[in-house]
């Protein structure tokens, strides 16, 4: 029954979209018109790309006069930071209006209700929207990307932009001036140099020096030469003390004798009176066992007396007498001959280390008065030094900056362009096929969608499944108004209503 009845939902359904058909189709075919036009009507729009490459080929060089100051070295990978920088770069406001300008797009239909003076920014604004800058994923490329109406507006405007844009590269990571100011820092550096090495040759002269530096070193290696020999020496006078104090606490510490020997000799006088002792009690317990029953206490007294006699001549047989014999300390000689030998050491060290030290003495009086004649040429040498490092450095920034000059006049920039803009005739928007694919399922959605809704706002019964699922209760028999049933016999009732089972209630009678 419930097959059945299914089945005769879903023809119910069937004969829904049959009856109304006129309606769906107009609904579907009205759906579809407009979404066609829709398609039609929106304006086609275009896109052109632009691919730029990041690269660390080309490095500003530092201003500084450092010693350790160094051009950076160029590495193969770029940060995050310097890919969102040129982005930043490529969408500023500056570099926007400059391509408004000199593309004319202020000048387009859609700008003449503004303003003179509000024609650009309006530009500028359309022109930030309609560009997208996004890095390509997991590497150094920058997408650039302008959509437009017009597909040559669209690559003329990427050109312009990537034209600027490089033109911006150069003013910014270039150093104008920088080789004239470097130059002029060379000269001056010069000069000063020949000044300084003049004084140098002159204060030689007056002083007579001839190898100051060498002086001095060969001095201070002298008294670090000697400083460590001074502290040997001190340290072999604290080991020579620190011997002799101990060596004597041994020497009063020691015995003068010692134990040299040490012999085991059998206990046999202490065996041989337990012996006695024991034949004495085996007597008795001879005599007394004639007297008395065994099991009686004076034979068990008997009996453990010879039992502990026993014991104590077993033990005396295991232990042994010692026989201990002594003689001179041989430790005790040992420690006095050391004492006497760390205590002569002991005075030989001393006598050392007063010698070298008023030897390091003098040699850093000598020091001192080397240091005090010459503070004049110590400074006038740091200053010729100084001056060299300073000259060195000035050529190598010289060079430098006359390399970035070059650079600048000849346009290499850091950034490569991978992708030029090209006129790309084939439209990115709208995209017609997919309208009308998803058209046609929001057409078919609608249609069906509006006659449920009507056919549910509708509370009529139509059919014979409506009247069983109305009643609950199933119909046998349904007789057309205009035949009546007296005038059919069982066989034929039976045919009519399997050929009518689907007409309409209006036109059925129950029985």
């Amino acid at each position: 029954m419930r097959t059945f009845a299914r089945a005769g939902f879903a023809s119910s359904w069937l004969q829904v979209l049959v009856r109304r058909r006129a309606l769906a189709a107009a609904l579907f075919g009205g759906s579809m018109l407009v979404v066609l036009l829709t398609a039609l009507v929106l304006p086609s729009r275009y896109t052109s790309h632009l691919k730029l490459l990041v690269k660390n080929e080309r490095e500003s060089p530092l201003l500084s006069i450092g010693d350790q100051t160094q051009a950076p070295r160029a590495s193969s990978e770029v940060s995050d930071a310097r890919i969102s920088t040129e982005m930043e770069l490529l969408t500023s406001g500056e570099l926007l209006r400059r391509v408004v300008t000199q593309t004319r797009l202020d000048t387009l239909s859609k700008y003449s209700h503004y303003p003179p003076d509000e024609r650009q920014e309006a530009a500028t604004r359309d022109l930030r929207k309609a560009l997208t800058v996004a890095p390509a994923h997991r590497s150094n490329v920058i997408e650039v990307t302008y959509v437009a109406p017009d597909p040559n507006r669209a690559a003329q405007v990427l050109s312009t932009l990537n034209q600027l844009y490089q033109q911006s590269q150069q003013t910014l990571h270039g150093t104008p001036g920088s080789y004239d100011f470097f130059k002029a820092l060379q000269r001056s550096t010069e000069s000063a140099l020949n000044t300084a090495e003049s004084q140098m040759a002159e204060f030689r002269s007056t002083h007579h020096l001839v190898a100051l530096p060498e002086q001095k070193k060969s001095l201070l290696e002298h008294i670090a030469l000697l400083q460590q020999s001074v502290a040997i020496s001190q340290a072999e006078a604290d080991k020579e003390n620190h011997e002799t104090q101990s060596y004597s606490q041994d020497a009063s510490s020691l015995p003068p004798t010692v134990e040299t020997a040490r012999r085991s000799i059998p206990n046999q006088s202490s065996t041989q009176a337990l012996a006695s002792t024991l034949v004495g009690l085996q007597n008795r317990r001879e005599e007394a066992a004639t007297r008395y029953q065994p099991g009686d206490r004076i034979l068990t007294d008997l009996d453990a007396q010879i039992r502990v006699t026993q014991a104590a001549i077993a033990k005396a047989e295991s232990t042994p007498a010692l026989e201990v014999s002594n003689g001179q300390n041989p430790a005790l000689i040992a420690s006095q001959t050391e004492l006497v030998r760390s205590r002569a050491g002991f005075a030989g060290v001393t006598a050392q280390t007063a010698r070298l030290t008023a030897e390091l003495k003098g040699s850093q009086q000598a020091l001192t008065a080397l240091d005090a004649s010459s503070s004049g040429y110590d400074e006038l040498n740091r200053r010729v030094e100084s001056l060299s490092s300073l000259l060195v450095l000035y050529q190598h920034k010289t060079d430098e900056a006359y390399v970035g000059q070059m650079l600048d006049q000849g346009h290499f920039s850091d950034i490569a362009v991978v992708e030029a803009p090209v006129v790309e005739h084939l439209a990115t928007f709208p995209k017609r096929g997919l309208i009308l694919l998803l058209g046609l399922v929001w057409s078919l959605a609608l249609s069906l969608s509006i006659v449920a809704m009507l056919e549910h706002s509708e509370p009529r019964i139509l059919t014979q499944l409506d009247l069983e699922l109305a009643l609950g209760i199933p119909i046998l028999l349904a007789l057309p108004r205009t035949l009546q049933a007296s005038a059919m016999n069982d066989e034929s009732r039976g045919l009519y209503l399997a050929m009518q089972r689907n007409a309409p209630l209006a036109d059925l009678e129950l029985l």
